[in-house]
């Protein structure tokens, strides 16, 4: 009796993980949210406490913000594009965050159509298509994000696809490169015409709703808290931003299929 039990549980235990019902770490998978960006600094004006201090903005930036907690909750990546697919014989939920990779999955059956849920963002981009976080995902921690726009990236702000004068070429058509750039020395000698835009991002997760909804579901599958960021590269003085974030989790899968 007691061997058959066991086995049931297992059987159990198979079938929610198959369904996605159950996580391997609290707060695994994939996570929706906004920033809502609501100081900004004066980075014009050198010598003044609003020069490095994000100073009130009349009205919030919002964007998107895309996560994913891994199986372990040890791995976190912001991603800039993902799409819910699933496996063609069994049906199993898969997270898609390469598009060669769509051709060897199929589109969910909702309401009797096939229907593939893409979620993206354009407020950031990086080479590739996620990007690893330091830090952990849970409450009263604090996560990072490293993203760095190079300059043959073709979102890149600086870069102009028409224009001569933005296109990192000499007058005979060489490449101009600036070895001197770095992340302490962002504009070097100053001769590059596309520059390296570095945004160093921080999330502090906050145990109690900053914005006091009362939401029950904060802290389990509503989680947020203070964002701040700096800015290199887009002006010759680093911006400082900060605001708040919130998140949803939006499915309990634990792996990205890249």
């Amino acid at each position: 009796m007691k061997r058959h039990w066991i086995s049931a549980l297992l059987l159990l235990a198979s079938v929610l993980l198959y369904a996605g019902g159950v996580s391997a770490a609290p707060f695994t998978g994939l996570w929706v949210g906004t920033v809502a960006i609501d100081k900004v600094s004066e980075s014009q004006i050198a010598g003044v406490d609003a020069f490095t201090t994000p100073q009130n903005s009349g009205t919030p930036f919002t964007f998107r913000l895309i996560l994913h907690v891994n199986s372990a909750g040890t791995t976190v990546r912001l991603l800039k594009d993902v799409i819910q697919m699933e496996h063609v014989s069994t049906g199993a939920p898969v997270l898609i965050t390469n598009d060669q990779r769509i051709p060897d999955f199929t589109c969910p059956d909702i309401n009797g159509e096939k229907f593939c849920r893409r979620i993206s963002t354009t407020a950031y981009d990086f080479d590739g298509s996620e990007l690893a976080m330091t830090g952990s995902f849970s409450t009263n921690t604090t996560l990072n994000a490293k993203v760095v726009l190079t300059p043959d990236n073709p979102t890149n702000p600086f870069r102009h696809k028409f224009s001569p004068d933005h296109d990192n070429l000499d007058e005979l058509g060489r490449p101009i490169t600036d070895t001197t750039i770095t992340e302490t020395n962002i504009t070097g000698k100053n001769i590059m015409e596309v520059y390296k835009v570095i945004r160093n991002m921080s999330f502090v997760f906050s145990p109690t709703d900053p914005l006091n909804s009362g939401n029950p579901a904060w802290g389990t599958s509503l989680m947020g808290g203070t964002f701040t960021e700096n800015l290199k590269g887009l002006h010759k003085n680093t911006i400082y931003v900060s605001g708040v974030f919130r998140l949803s989790k939006v499915t309990d899968i634990g792996e990205l299929t890249q």
